[in-house]
Order: C-alpha cells, then structure tokens, then sequence
C-alpha cells in the first residue's frame, strides 16, 4: 500500500489570509482516496510565525479499515462537512486556519484512542513501509541513475553527508567546499556496491581558525591534526591555526582560536582534542537530569562514532578533564563573578549558590523596618538539618587540588578539617530520648576505607533549597561538632531576629547548644545574642519520639504556618542517584560535582515557586489549599469551642498562652491524659457492666403507663439486639443451652409486653404473625424455638405503617417515643464516647508498657480491646436505631441540629488513634460526636473533671489546627512578597554588573558582558512578570487582596527575548525599506496579532525554559 503522499508550502506571514481547508473524496480500484488541503499556522525553522498549507491525499485500501491505518481518513460515511479526524500533515502544535467541520468549534471531538495497543495497532499496517524507507536511506537514493554530481556535474567519486538534510551526491570539492563552516558533519564515499565511512579530513578540508569564514593573511606552517568530540560522535578535523599579531602587538593563543569557535580544548600546550560547547551543554544538562555518568557518556559517544571499538578516538581522560573544567566556569558565569574586574579569586565563600528568594534576605526582600515589626514571627527564618550516608567518599589515596574551596555548598574543606581537629575531642554524644536515635548511637562509628562516611546539609525548612556553606562532610557518624559548624557557616553574614532549626535529633542536638558554640572562636559565633532559637522536630519523626515532645512539634509551635520540615529527604532522593559515581572521585572534585547538582536542585525549585514544573508544590496551589483549609478548621474549632462553657474555654486558653511562652508549664496542653489507672480497674468496670445487664429485665406490670410501655418496648428492643448477637457467636453446647433459657425468658417478656400493647395500640394486632404471637395458653409449658425471640416485631410506632399514626392516640404515642428515642441517641452516644476515651487509654497502655513484651500480655490486651470494640459496635447500631426511628415520627425536629448520620468513620478520638493511617495532625478533622453542645454533661460513668481532661487536649489541638492554618495563608503571601521583591534586586544586581569592566576588556568581550548581564536580568524580570500574574489569579481566587498586588500590576509587560529579537529586526527593516504604507502597518498590526495569538503558553514557557537554563 502507498503511504499518503504530504506536499508542504510555507507561507510568508504577510500572505496569510486565513483560509479554510477544502477536501474532495473520490473513488478508485484500490479504495476510496481523499484529499485535505489546510492551512495551519506555524513557528518557522528561523523563528518566525508562518503558514503552512499541508495538502494530503489519503488511499484507503480496501483490506484495511479507517481505524486501523496510521494516517488514514474516515470511512466513506464520514461527515460529509469535511470533517477529518486523521489530522493528516500537522502536529499537535499547529492552530488551523480553516474550518476542519461544520460543527461549532467549542463542540467536543470525539477522542480518539491513544493507549499503547491503539497505537501499535496503527503503526503494523505500515511496519514494512517504515523498515523500507529505513534501507532506501543506505543505497543512492534518487541518484541510483545517474552518477554525478548533483552541484557541479562532474563524474567521478562521489560522496554524500549523513547529516546534511537529503543528503545530496556530490564530488569531493562540492562536499568539501560545502562544508568549510560544517566540519562536524558525517560523510560517506560510494565504493560501487556500498557506502563506507570516511571524514572531510580525508577528502581534504583544512579549518581555518581566527578570521571567522575569511581567510587568514599570516596562517600557521603547519597543519595541526584534532581530534574533535560533537554531539554526534568523535571526528578528526584538520586545523589551521592563525599566526597573525593583533593591533596591540599581542596575538591568540591556539587554545583561545579554539575557544573562540566553541571548541573546548583538552590542554593548553599543542592541543590535540577538543570537545564542542554543544557536547559540554548536553552532557552538563543529561547528567544533571538523567544522573549520566561521564563513563556511559563516553561509551556512547565512541558507539555512535565506531560501534566495533576498532578506532583510536577515545577520548575519556580528555573529557572527564574538559567537562571538570566546563563544570566549574559555568558557575561561575552563572554567579556573575566573569564580571567581576577581581577576577575568580576574590570569589566569596559561598558566593556561587542559588539563594532562597522565598526566605528573608535583609537588603535584598524585606522592608526596612521589618525588625521593629509587631509580627517578628513573620521573618523567621526556618531551616532544617539531616545527614545522607550513602554520599560516602572512598579513600583511593588520590591526589587532588579544589576549583572552588567552599564557595558554593560546601564548606572550605580546610577550615572545616582544621576545626574538627581542634574541638572534636570536646564533644560526647550522649541520649536522654525515650526513643533509641542511630544518629546518636552510630556518632562515632567509622568505616575503614573511606574518607567521609556521608554528608550532612542544612537547607531552608520551607522551600528545601541547600544553603550556600550549608553542606559538610562526616568523617564518622552525625557527630554534634559536624553539625555545630554545618549551622555556624550557612548563617555567617546573616541578619535575624528569629531563627526555626527542624533536625530529627532536635531534643538531644538543642541541649547545650548555645554553651557549645560559646566555646568555639569569636569568628565563628554567627548567631546573635538577641536571636531567638526555636527547634523542631520533622512531622513523621515525631511520632518515635513518644511522648512529652509538643515543644518540638511543628503542629503547635507559633508562627511556623504548616511548615512540616522533612522536605531534605526528597533532597536526598535526588542526589543518592549520583552517589556510585561521586564516591569514586578525589576529595576536590567530588564537593564540584555535588556543588553543581544541589545548585540545579535549587534552580528548578525556584521554578516551581510559579508553577508546577514537575514534583514540587508551587506557592499557588500552597496558598490556595491553605485557605480552603484555614476556612476549614477555623469553623470546626468554632463549632467545638462553643459545646464548653466560656469560663472553661478562657481558662484554657490562658494555659495555653503561658504554655506558649514558656514549654516548661505542666501539664503540657497538646499532651493526651492517661484515662486508665490500671489494669485491674479496666477489668473491673467491664465485670460491673456484665453484671449490670445479668440483672436487667424484672417482670412486667400490666398496670403500667403509656411512657413505661415505649420504655419497656425500647429495653425489648435492646435485649433483642444483644440476644442476637449471642446467637451468632455461640458455639458450644452449654452456650447454646444458657442461650436457650434467656431466648424462653424474652419471649414470655414479649408476650405479657404485647398484652399492654393491645391496649394502647390496638391496631396493631392485626400485624403480627404468627411467630410474633405467643398462641398458647398463659398455663402452658410450651415456648417458642431458639431464635424467635429476637426474631419478634414489636410494632413499636416508629416501625408501623404511616397510616397509623394519624390517629390521636398513634399521636400521642409517637411524641413520647420521640422525646425517648431523642435521649436514647444521645445516652447512646455519650456510651461511645466514654468507651473510646477508654479505648485510648488501653492503646497508650499497651504502646508504653506492653509492646514487644511478648505475645501473652500482647494477646490479654488485644482480648480486651476487642471486647470494647464489640461494646461500641452495639452501641453505634442503638443509635443507627434510634435515629432512624426519629427519622420515621419527626424528620424536621430540633432533635436533627444535633444528631446526624453516624458512619462508621465518625466512631473516633478522642485524640488520633495512634495505628491510624490517616489524615496527618493539621489535616484531622475532629468528629461530629464530640461537637454536640453540653457532653461533658452526658458522662455520667466518669467524673466532669476527668472528661474536661480529656476535652481540653483535644480543644487545645483543635485550636492550634486552626492557628497554623491562618498562619500558613499569611507566610504564603510574604514569600510571594520576597519571592517578587528578591527578582527586583536580582535583575538590578545582574544589570549592574554589565560594565564593571568596560575600562580593562576589548568591545568585543564587553559586548558579551553587557549582553550576558542583561539576559540574565531579563530572566529575572520575566519570572517577577510571571509570577505576580499566578499569584494574582490565585489571590483573587480566594478573595484576598494582597498588598503587593497593586505595585506589580501597573508595570509594563516584559518582552521575551524573541520579540526583542523580532523588534530589532522590524526596526532594521523599516530603516532599510522606509516608511511603510497604511496598508502594510496594518497588516504587519495584524500578523503581530496573530503571532501573539500563536504563541501559547506552552511556547512561552518553552523559550522561557531555554533563557532561564543558563540562569542556575
């Protein structure tokens, strides 16, 4: 089968005039054939916008199907509108100009298919198609019939390039005159039978170097041979380097003539390899994202050059020099310091780190009076410690010499080694924890063979960026002296008032801390004396801590919002990738490559402030999930806070303040009370209520009033329930015979119960079945059979026909049993809640003293457990009872403000369970069951004071849910507030470094500088113009006007870089050509239109991606 023949034009953008597209549909002996023309718009190879007019005319076989043909259009009974589904000659891309059917535009296109087994099964029809068009490319294509060349028409030898596009036929001086500015291209020699490799270097092309295409009027004697590695493999390049004098009498080094066509040369001594700046980028960019080590790199390189290994062009040693080298300069091009008329060497320690522009930076995105600010809490500044033992570092006895000691993410390795000489004697770990810390344990354990054991880190707690100076190695274990010095460094030249450390070891690592810095050199005491230090421990950490840690806990700490502190450990999982290749280095270049991978780490997360580009969480989603749960939580705590008496919630509140100030305050508000006392007494209460419910059912009176009758029907009811349980658990033969006797027992209760009835419902005589009815004589021996009794409907009036109760008596009736079946649900729930108070002091007893103890005591406990369990599983279906009869006999009554549906996820707390698998403590949502007003009066089995206990830890939670909450909204929009003022000073920073220079460089190296310095400030102010524009819609979202808004606003939109470029290309045009016509302005008004139009967010980011990689 013919493939479907494709015929592209494109358009200048002037000669657009938005046609539609046209088809016409014919018929022959290979099937049905179709033509489409369309008229798409398009991004152009040059970068302009154009139109391209695809025209496509598709056969349809007749043995295949529309559905199963790659590029095939629809069957004959297709709309006869036009419309093509196929999409043939466009991609995803393209913005058609024409009308592809009648239908409405915004109507929704049947979507087609698009899993893998769709996609194979289109693809097979054509795999033969595809395998030939893969062969026809090794043979001479359109040339089979003549053998000349395509250029000059000469016979003879005759030579094509792989890499040129339709790789033409051509003599040895078309291809070689062809290719003076292309030496990097693969070309092949016809032998008659085949084509076989060669290079531009065998068929004679010399590369001239120093004059760009011109020629050199003094260039070198000799011919230089290089070996040169691209992106698509090695190639041997012929070099002529230039001897000529400049007008100062100095003249250019071979390496710079090489530099200065973008080729990195392996040496500065006779250069004989060089690699192309194209091949650094994509390998920099490959191992920064993939994890490439520089090995398989190579491998593949020397592959796509030789896949059988026979050449000599390996390279590897060169390479793995050169990209160390390329490494290292671009860091510092990307920190300004090639601006700086110092030079590289007065580079700062720390100085070539990507800075948090969320984090408070004095000078650069705080106001100026922010330290006199009544809300200090505000600029904490938060930060988070852990150490990563898998980037170890073996000892290969290598000798090494540092590119950049310190002045990115590590610390100066030599002040570091000099330090931990002098004061690691001077510490002992030493743990008061309940919880067994290997951090601790394993501090001073060493591993032969390696010279770091792993690395810790201090990053910025909220937004998981490294800090400049924040990294370090650990020679043993998480030794105190290591981290000491880690925090020491990264806050060196650092303002606040106010600083957060999270570290899992937080309540070991803060004891002494300030008496062990005291001891350390005035120099290295960075922290001031005013600051206030508050520690933390991460989230999920928490937990093995046990109990008495709430001074750690990020849930109620003031003034850290909904900071959870373990963002380091995804930290980790992006660089433990690279840790095979790292721990194989020297002690100087290892730091260079980690240095290089956390600056990336720390770009993209940047990034992701704006926008979510690929795992992180962007400050919008944060700000907008924030406030929904703000909203949230503030409503249940107002909704719990008001079933307690005002006096008792103030008191509380009170205790929680001078909690606030001061952690030392018993009893800690955030900590759950010890509900039991001891085993014995658990055991005792559950032998009292077994007891309680022996004695229960004493005979019935007859004389009784129409409340007792619903009272003693609703008990029925009850010991229904619980005979029926009996029944399903019962086993043995003496079970089942005391099951017997208290099943003969209800029954005759029901009976003499049913005689009241008749009197006070009459009409429901007539309802009952005979197995609802005892037909014998009142003398009789005769009982009904195991299992009628709790079998036997009662017919109270909840469960009568509605037609019933019309009646006033049915009335009368139905009002009491409202008002009972109210308390019943209430006494009902007031039962679950004391049973899940208990409940959660069997788990605290179990988690503290009986745990891995040994599987007696652990199944004693579990028996227990289950016993409760089953006494609230009875308990919920007595008020699923109750309410649905309430559901039945007053649907809209006051009783339904309070009393709702109960799920089965609605039966906890009162605090978190602690197997429970949930919502984390800020998420949780206390239930329903403990919100009614007035249930500290409903406890009548524990005393008020016993069950205010329990209340006030589980209010003083709810409370401090709702306070990180409305704090997170508020750090939120100040990060957005630095985040945007950091961009400002960042983009005046780079604009100021433009011409430090211009007295000491030639113009053409200024023109890099100035050009270099205001690209990077474009990025800046680009990713300000974005941002604010996110976070504006976000804001509005949520209805909050934020104070920065109003300033970004009213400023001007900041071009791209291509329509900057397509500006200055307008305006050289219009001096060429002069004034252009009316109707030339207005249509050159409209194609910027519609450029606009074209240019989606996805190629705006797409541009925007490839200014912003070179910012890291």
């Amino acid at each position: 089968m013919d493939p479907p023949p494709i015929h592209h034009q494109i358009l200048p953008a002037h000669r657009r005039k938005g046609k539609k597209g046209t088809f016409t549909t014919v018929s022959g002996p290979s099937g049905s054939q179709r033509r489409t023309t369309n008229i798409r718009i398009r991004k152009l190879a040059d970068g302009r916008i154009g139109q391209q007019r695809v025209d496509v005319i598709v056969r349809k076989p007749p043995t295949l199907t529309a559905a199963a043909s790659l590029g095939a259009g629809p069957s004959e009974t297709a709309d006869p509108g036009g419309n093509d589904d196929g999409d043939h000659g466009g991609d995803n891309g393209d913005i058609s100009m024409g009308e592809e059917t009648p239908r409405k535009r915004n109507q929704q296109r049947e979507k087609r298919p698009n899993t893998w087994a769709d996609r194979v099964e289109q693809f097979l029809p054509f795999r033969d198609l595809y395998l030939d068009e893969l062969l026809r490319h090794d043979g001479l294509g359109d040339g089979v019939n003549n053998d000349r060349c395509t250029s000059c028409q000469s016979t003879g030898p005759i030579h094509r390039c792989r890499s040129c596009l339709y790789s033409p036929l051509l003599c040895q001086h078309c291809i070689v005159r062809d290719h003076n500015i292309l030496p990097l291209h693969h070309v092949e020699s016809w032998t008659g039978k085949c084509f076989v490799k060669t290079s531009l270097k065998a068929l004679g092309l010399i590369v001239q170097l120093g004059h760009g295409a011109d020629l050199c009027p003094n260039p070198g004697r000799h011919n230089s041979k290089l070996v040169v590695g691209d992106t698509n493999g090695f190639h041997e390049v012929h070099i002529q380097f230039c001897d000529c004098t400049l007008e100062d009498g100095s003249f250019l080094y071979n390496w710079q003539q090489l530099l200065q066509i973008g080729w990195f040369p392996a040496t500065h001594d006779r250069p004989n390899t060089a690699f192309t700046f194209d091949l650094l980028n994509f390998l920099h960019q490959l191992n920064l994202q993939a994890k490439t080590n520089l090995h398989d790199f190579h491998k593949a390189l020397w592959r796509m050059t030789d896949s059988s290994f026979i050449s000599s062009l390996s390279r590897y040693d060169q390479l793995s020099t050169v990209f160390r080298f390329w490494r290292h300069l671009i860091m510092l091009k990307r920190a300004g310091r090639g601006h700086s008329p110092e030079g590289a060497d007065a580079t700062a320690q720390g100085e070539l780190a990507v800075e948090c522009p969320a984090c408070p930076h004095p000078g650069k995105n705080l106001p100026p009076d922010w330290e006199s600010s009544n809300t200090p809490w505000l600029y904490t500044l938060f930060l988070m410690v852990d150490a990563n033992f898998k980037l170890k570092l073996k000892d290969k006895g290598l000798a090494d010499t540092h590119l950049a000691n310190g002045w990115g993410y590590f610390v100066n390795d030599d002040k570091f080694k000099a330090y931990l000489q002098t004061y690691s004697s001077h510490q002992t770990e030493t743990n008061t924890c309940s919880a067994e810390h290997k951090a601790i344990l394993n501090a001073n354990a060493h591993k032969e063979g390696y010279l770091a054991s792993g690395v810790a880190a201090v990053l910025c707690g909220r937004h998981s960026l490294v800090r400049p100076n924040g990294v370090g190695d650990l020679q043993k274990g998480e030794r105190f002296v290591n981290i000491d010095y880690l925090i020491l460094s990264t806050l060196a030249k650092v303002v606040m008032i106010m600083l957060l450390i999270s570290y899992d070891i937080a309540c070991q690592f803060s004891k002494n801390f300030k008496r062990r810095i005291m001891r350390l050199p005035e120099d290295m005491q960075t922290i001031g004396a005013k600051t206030q230090i508050h520690w933390a421990i991460p989230k999920k950490h928490l937990p093995v801590h046990g109990p008495n840690h709430s001074r750690f806990s990020f849930n109620f700490l003031l003034g850290v919002g909904r900071t959870y502190g373990e963002g380091v450990e995804s930290g980790w999982s992006h660089m433990n990738p690279i840790s095979m290749s790292t721990k194989e280095m020297g002690p100087a270049y290892r730091p260079e490559v980690l240095n290089d991978h956390w600056g990336s780490w720390n770009w993209f997360k940047i990034l992701n402030f704006g926008k979510l580009l690929t795992d992180g969480t962007h400050l919008s989603k944060s700000l907008y999930t924030a406030f929904l749960m703000q909203e949230k939580h503030q409503g249940i705590f107002e909704q719990y806070n008001a079933t307690f008496p005002e006096a008792q919630t103030q008191k509380w509140s009170e205790h929680v303040e001078k909690w606030n100030q001061d952690h030392t305050i018993k009893p800690d508000p955030y900590e759950d009370i010890e509900v039991y006392t001891s085993m014995k007494e658990i055991r005792l209460k559950l032998a009292q209520e077994d007891s309680d419910s022996m004695r229960s059912g004493a005979a019935i009176s007859h004389e009784v009033t129409a409340s007792a009758f619903l009272h003693l029907g609703i008990e029925l009811e009850e010991q229904q329930r619980n005979l029926q349980l009996k029944t399903t658990t019962s086993k043995t033969t003496a079970e089942l015979a005391a099951l017997q006797e208290k099943c003969n027992v209800l029954a005759h209760r029901i009976t003499n119960w049913q005689k009241v009835q008749d009197i006070y419902m009459p009409l429901v005589s007539p309802l009952r079945s005979p197995s609802d009815t005892d037909n014998t004589d009142s003398n009789s021996d005769s009982t009904p059979i195991q299992g009628d009794a709790e079998k036997i409907k009662l017919f109270l009036p909840s469960s009568c026909p509605s037609s019933m109760l019309t009646s006033d008596s049915m009335k009368a009736l139905s009002i009491k049993e409202v008002q009972l079946r109210t308390a019943q649900a209430h006494d009902a729930l007031a039962y679950i809640r004391k049973l899940r108070r208990i409940m959660t002091g069997i788990s605290d007893f179990k988690r503290l003293h009986i745990s891995g103890t040994g599987n007696r005591a652990n199944t004693r406990i579990r028996s227990l457990y289950t016993k409760f369990q089953g006494r609230i599983n009875l308990a919920t279906l007595r008020y699923r009872t109750a309410h649905a009869a309430l559901i039945t006999l007053d649907p809209d009554g006051e009783w339904s403000l309070q009393l709702k549906v109960l799920h089965d996820e609605d039966v906890r707390g009162p605090g978190r369970d602690p197997e429970e698998e949930g919502q984390s403590e800020g998420r949780r949502e206390q239930s329903w069951i403990w919100l009614i007003p007035g249930i500290s009066n409903l406890t009548s089995d524990s005393t008020d004071e016993e069950t205010l206990e329990a209340m006030r830890v589980e209010w003083a939670k709810t409370k401090a849910r709702a306070q990180r909450w409305s704090e997170e909204v508020i750090l939120l929009q100040e990060e957005m507030r630095r985040v945007l003022e950091y961009f400002s000073w960042k983009a005046a920073w780079w604009r100021s470094k433009g011409k430090l220079r211009q007295n000491s460089v030639d113009i053409s190296l200024l023109s890099g500088l100035t050009a270099y310095s205001e690209k990077q400030a474009l990025v800046f102010d680009r990713l300000q113009q974005r941002f604010a524009a996110q976070w504006s819609a976000t804001l509005k979202k949520v209805r909050i006007q934020a104070p920065w808004q109003a300033k970004y606003a009213k400023m001007p939109k900041i071009p791209t870089l291509w329509q900057l470029a397509r500006n200055t290309e307008e305006a050289d045009q219009e001096e060429e050509e002069g004034s252009e016509s009316e109707e030339e302005e207005r249509e050159r008004e409209e194609r910027e239109e519609r450029e606009e139009m074209s240019r989606s967010d996805g190629d705006e980011d797409e541009d925007g991606d490839i200014e912003m990689e070179d910012a890291m």
